[in-house]
């Protein structure tokens, strides 16, 4: 038998619309800087251009790619000299991921792709002992830059495992060609913005288990989150700008050991999220689930920054594909809220509230408020 909610959210708390970044926040204490951390073993990271290096790649290369990346460069019919080459519809589950061949001539694996290519390199490239090289098609997820992959255990499972991959031998990047992009360029933000509900989880971790601690991570992974709001409201997201914040969400996960840093409740959420949304044959970007994700856990939390959240989200964009979609994203958010399950070791959020998720009516409510809030904000006024 599900208990009933022992707290209901209030829906009167849900941050209302607003035309700008609320300027005063619990955590803007920090002044506004996006340059890179220096990591151990992180990637050397070059400028390219990305169509002259495809063009020109050493035939001791293994290319993975992606197929739309490489239209938008009006590569696809190109004949490249690689050793082998591989493109990202490739399953990441990891039965499918050891049918994959690596010829003998190979020295180095490149990608160029965003985050379900880059795991699918970061795999080969570990279970292989070659080389990797990075080049971002899209600015869409942190990937790029951790030291972890994450895979699919079986192609018909719900669940998914992280594997410690260490980090790329580099990361080869072309700021014109991402400033020509649409859409993607700013999903990658979420990973930056999810610190700031990662960090009131492991909050409550440290509550239940003090040996958790580490201030120093903590302090600058809070900085790292400051740093992109104050981004955001100068209007300062230049492409470099949005890459050193995500790669920096990104390194900070590999001085911690852990996604614990920038990956809370609202990454559990977009797993699942992801996951389900693959089912039914309708992809979702990691940046749309995590931006979601953020929402509906900042929300749970009674997050001090949750306005401020809330105004990100919108400003950046994340859910507004499903402008017009609300019922439907709302639906299957509500279906994946009351499928949740814990982290098995990094306390979160879902650890309290897991009654309360499992009420279909609780997640339902949550939701579909929230859902409207970001995509419906007048109505919500």
């Amino acid at each position: 038998m599900v208990e009933k909610p022992t707290q209901i959210f209030n829906r009167n708390e849900i941050p209302r619309a607003v035309d700008r970044i609320p300027e005063k926040s619990a955590t803007l204490e920090f002044k506004p800087e996006a340059e890179l951390l220096e990591v151990d073993d992180s990637p050397e990271i070059k400028e390219i251009d990305v169509a002259k290096h495809l063009s020109n790649l050493p035939d001791n290369q293994f290319l993975i790619y992606s197929p739309t990346a490489l239209h938008n460069l009006g590569l696809e019919d190109r004949m490249f000299a690689s050793c082998g080459r591989s493109d990202h519809d490739t399953s990441i589950a990891f039965a499918e991921l050891k049918k994959i061949d690596i010829p003998k001539n190979c020295e180095e694996i490149t990608v160029f792709g965003a985050g379900r290519a880059i795991d699918i390199a970061k795999y080969l490239a570990y279970m292989h002992g070659k080389k990797l090289n990075i080049i971002p098609s899209l600015l869409s997820t942190n990937s790029m830059g951790t030291p972890f992959g994450c895979y699919e255990n079986l192609s018909e499972d719900r669940t998914k495992t992280t594997l410690h991959t260490g980090y790329a031998d580099k990361i080869l990047v072309d700021f014109d060609y991402l400033a020509t992009l649409e859409s993607g360029r700013l999903y990658g933000l979420a990973d930056v913005l999810s610190i700031t509900t990662a960090l009131h989880d492991w909050d409550m971790a440290i509550a239940q288990d003090p040996s958790v601690q580490n201030e120093p991570i903590y302090q600058n992974a809070r900085k790292i989150a400051t740093s992109c709001f104050q981004q955001i409201e100068a209007g300062a997201l230049d492409n470099r700008t949005i890459f050193n914040l995500i790669v920096n969400s990104a390194y900070i996960t590999g001085l911690a050991g852990s996604g614990r840093p920038e990956s809370g409740s609202e990454h559990i959420f977009s797993k699942f999220m992801e996951l389900e949304a693959l089912r039914k044959n309708d992809p979702m970007m990691h940046g749309v689930s995590v931006g979601l994700g953020i929402a509906l856990m900042a929300t749970l939390q009674n997050n001090k920054d949750r306005q401020h959240l809330f105004a990100a989200i919108r400003h950046l964009g994340l859910v507004s594909k499903y402008k017009g979609r609300e019922e439907e994203l709302a639906k299957l958010a509500a279906y994946v809220l009351t499928q949740l399950d814990p982290h098995p070791v990094r306390y979160s959020i879902v650890n309290a509230r897991l009654n309360d998720l499992e009420n279909t009516s609780f997640s339902t409510d949550l939701a579909y408020t929230v859902v409207r809030a970001l995509l419906r904000p007048k109505d919500h006024e």
